[in-house]
């Protein structure tokens, strides 16, 4: 009689008493994008320029923040079911210096200098997918010896645009070519192996970090496209 106590306390104890620290989550997520934070953007020149609407965060702001936005739990008399959802908000910067080594790279690899041939590229970031949410939920059904119970754990984008827009100039300011290009951000990853949060977080936004490069990346070809269909329509 007593095992088959035990054995309920503890499936419900793990349950109900496996809070989410938001603190731990943002420590975490901070641990995977400091390198980025400590850069900084790419600077600007004659020929190539990148500006941000989505302004960093104010001066003594944290990069990370987490919140909780709402938990529940019902204790029905066979069944128990309840969960919660966290809140995750990044600092622009991150993203901005991303992209920035994207471009970076673009720069070094395609020669833009030469490649503008006294004309001159700006860049614009609208759009950054900076919010985040964690959603959990679980159940735990029992009758007399029988129990059960469950979890799931599921990380995705809230604002999963990156958008920029961009302007091709000629040497006198004339405006020869421009656009607005856009791509979402789709990586909603559930926890399958049920680590813990904090764990689960860090590996969520690693992953973001390579998809958001590849993506930055990928925009930029769409640019540096226009830049050479340019010598083929003057």
């Amino acid at each position: 009689m007593r095992k088959a106590i035990g054995l309920l306390i503890f499936p419900l104890s793990v349950l109900l008493f496996s809070c989410t620290s938001t603190q731990g989550v943002s420590q975490r997520a901070y641990k995977s994008m400091a390198p980025i934070l400590s850069g900084g953007a790419y600077p600007n020149s004659d020929y190539l320029k990148l500006y941000s609407k989505a302004a960093p965060a104010p001066a003594g702001r944290a990069p990370v923040n987490t919140k909780r936005l709402n938990s529940t739990f019902l204790p029905l008399l066979l069944f128990w079911m309840g969960g919660e959802r966290l809140q995750t908000e990044i600092d622009n910067s991150y993203f901005i210096n991303l992209f920035s080594e994207a471009l970076r790279q673009k720069d070094k690899s395609y020669n833009l200098k030469q490649l503008l041939e006294g004309r001159s590229l700006e860049i614009t970031l609208e759009k950054l997918p900076n919010l985040y949410r964690f959603d959990s939920s679980w159940y735990f059904f029992f009758l007399f010896f029988v129990y059960g119970f469950g979890e799931q754990q599921v990380m995705y984008s809230v604002r999963p645009e990156l958008q920029l827009s961009y302007s091709i100039l000629e040497a006198g300011g004339r405006e020869l070519r421009n656009g607005r290009i856009s791509v979402k951000h789709e990586n909603m990853i559930y926890n399958k192996s049920l680590t813990s949060t904090e764990s689960f977080t860090e590996m969520y936004f690693k992953a973001l970090e390579n998809e958001f490069y590849n993506q930055s990346s990928n925009l930029l070809e769409q640019i540096i496209d226009e830049i050479y269909k340019l010598d083929t329509t003057t």
